[in-house]
């Protein structure tokens, strides 16, 4: 009997010792295969410029690694895929968006990594020029039938003497000059296919930016029907000096990395007395006047005259004079576009002070201490930041007596019908908010809204409560106070009921009237058990957008604003117009800068309401 109970547990041990290898073989096989899939994201992110994804995803992968492999650490096991998705979807974020905020980042230019931004110029249409002499010629497209990325042109262009030439120019190969009796192109040519009408779109944008040929006879689309013989790159970059040099006009394009765009630095010119003409030294660019003798490729005109030594603007009474090698240098006002994001510091944090703050009105001695704060605080994120307080805190107050004087009356054992009463009273926090909001939207309207044409037969005169701030206000209260009752009805409720009702009968005994006994007692109670679901929903209103965007999209308009703000905008609708509003511009750097203030601003009121919390936990324990 002990041989056989011997031989099952031999048994048993050795089965569960195959389960434990088959275990760790397969969990290091799914980490492997997760591994490598994180590596290949990771290296696609850093190639992409993506710099900050990619680490934030290489710390996750790393963390889970070392999850797996360390024993101790085997509890986290379970939380890992949570832990993961929080470092990728909450941490990385946040980072990112504090970085932001000390960045350039905005939709004017400067959405691109430096890398990017540099590929994007030199592959770019303008990136090519036709060159004085070039020929034109008329073309068609063609395609190779063993590989359909190689592509080439068929060009055809009648001559000076009336002869028609024809050319086959193909990607990265020499031009042949062709003698062929019909000039038109054939169906197939040296193994390429002929590409007719819908077949040619797909390639439109790839052709426009391509160079065909090998240099210096190349050729390429100068315009939507023409192509130029030879196109010659117009911006050239250097790598060892970081600069781009307009090859046409011998301007050279410097990085400032303190805007984050490439920009002209002054332009030496030479004056050629024999052609008559200024020369760029050291390049092929030439700039020829116009019959008058003026130069008018610098913004202002200007005439060589020997006499005053050098360039002379009639315009400004300017002279660009010549220094002892004969050289004048013109200042060029341009920059390459696009720009590309760099880090510039608290500059954003200063822009939202200089739009918003007018501190040298304290120095008006003419005005009064009020009024000198009025006009110093008369920027529109101050007005919109009063406002979301205020929405915040009267959302938060009526909802909450409403809810509760709705609780009360439903708490009363002699009412009839409270299940059906409470059923119905809910229905505003069944029905999703957006539908709600929509339908208020359109109750409200001024033209054929029910309670707008209503208010508006009873008082004689047109209503559009849209129009006006403080009547837009009051709509977005109220509305916001249907859409949030119920929720505060039914958490009251559930207080109510958790208040002993032996402390109302003591209460009673002791002669406490029934408004006596719900200051002191059932508000003070309420309050512990409430408090922290007030604060919550006093953060949800401070970032409400929906409400905001669905029902008055922040209108009206805040006269006299820089960014079309509106009086009803919180600030999170106006942070968002900032970033991404196609009518306001998308302006992510200052956005992120005020994301942060609202942060600071929502922590701070917080932490002062869960102060007064535990006062209301100790008044509690006091009851």
């Amino acid at each position: 009997m002990t041989s056989i109970t011997s031989d099952k547990r031999k048994k048993t041990e050795s089965s569960g010792s195959e389960d434990s290898v088959l275990s760790l073989v397969l969990r290091y096989t799914f980490l492997f295969i997760v591994d490598a899939f994180a590596l290949i994201v990771v290296i696609t992110l850093l190639a992409i410029g993506n710099t900050g994804l990619g680490a934030t995803l290489a710390i996750a992968t790393i963390g889970a690694n070392i999850i797996v492999f360390v024993p101790s650490l085997s509890p986290l096991r379970w939380m890992l895929p949570g832990l993961i998705l929080v470092t990728c979807f909450v941490i990385f974020p946040i980072f990112y968006t504090v970085y932001t905020a000390f960045t350039n980042y905005d939709s004017a230019g400067h959405l691109l990594t430096k890398r990017q931004t540099i590929q994007l110029i030199s592959e770019s249409r303008s990136a090519y020029y036709a060159p004085e002499g070039s020929r034109i010629y008329e073309w068609a497209l063609f395609q190779s039938e063993s590989n359909p990325e190689q592509l080439a042109l068929w060009l055809t262009r009648t001559n000076e003497t009336g002869e028609t030439e024809v050319a086959f120019a193909p990607m990265d190969a020499p031009i042949q000059d062709l003698e062929v009796d019909d000039p038109a192109p054939p169906e197939t040519f040296e193994g390429y296919v002929l590409l007719q009408g819908a077949d040619r779109i797909p390639f439109i944008q790839t052709v426009e930016r391509q160079l065909f040929g090998e240099a210096p006879d190349t050729a390429g689309i100068a315009s939507g029907s023409a192509v130029a013989r030879p196109l010659e790159r117009r911006l050239v970059y250097d790598e060892e000096t970081d600069t781009f040099t307009n090859t046409e006009t011998g301007v050279l394009y410097a990085p400032d990395e303190s805007i984050g765009e490439f920009v002209a630095q002054p332009l030496q010119l030479v004056y050629d007395a024999d052609e008559e003409l200024l020369r760029v030294p050291d390049t092929t660019a030439v700039y020829r006047p116009d019959d008058s003798g003026i130069f008018s490729q610098f913004g202002l005109p200007y005439r060589y005259e020997a006499d005053r030594g050098g360039l002379f603007s009639p315009a400004s009474n300017q002279v660009l004079e010549e220094d002892e090698n004969g050289i004048m240098t013109v200042t060029i006002d341009d920059t390459l576009t696009p720009g590309y994001r760099v880090w510039i510091g608290g500059q954003n944090f200063e822009r939202v002070v200089e739009d918003n703050f007018n501190l040298d009105a304290f120095e008006d001695e003419e005005l009064n201490f009020f009024q000198q704060f009025r006009n110093a605080f008369n920027g529109e994120l101050f007005t919109i930041f009063i406002w979301t307080f205020m929405f915040a805190f009267l959302s938060v107050f009526t909802t909450f007596w409403m809810g509760l004087f709705m609780a009360i009356i439903l708490d009363d054992a002699k009412l009839p019908g409270k299940k059906i009463i409470r059923s119905l009273l809910i229905i505003p926090y069944a029905i999703p908010g957006v539908i709600g909001i929509v339908v208020w939207q359109g109750m409200l309207n001024g033209n054929l809204g029910i309670i707008s044409t209503t208010i508006a037969d009873f008082t004689g005169q047109p209503f559009f409560p849209f129009q006006e701030a403080w009547t837009a206000r009051t709509a977005i209260i109220v509305v916001n106070l249907w859409l949030g009752y119920p929720y505060m009805m039914l958490i009251s409720s559930g207080a109510l009921q958790a208040i002993p009702s032996d402390i109302y009968e003591a209460a009673a005994v002791d002669g406490a009237s029934p408004s006596e006994r719900f200051w002191q007692i059932t508000l003070p109670l309420l309050l512990v058990t409430m408090g922290p679901l007030l604060i919550a929903s006093f953060v949800f209103n401070f970032n409400n957008y929906l409400l905001i965007e669905a029902l008055t999209a922040g209108d009206p308009p805040i006269p006299g604003s820089s960014r079309a703000a509106g009086f009803t905008d919180i600030l999170i609708s106006y942070v968002y117009q900032l970033a991404f509003g196609s009518n306001r511009g998308a302006d992510y750097g200052y956005a992120s800068a005020i994301t942060i203030i609202i942060f600071f601003i929502t922590a701070g009121i917080t932490l002062v309401q869960y102060r007064y919390t535990r006062t209301w936990e100790e008044v509690g324990e006091n009851v």
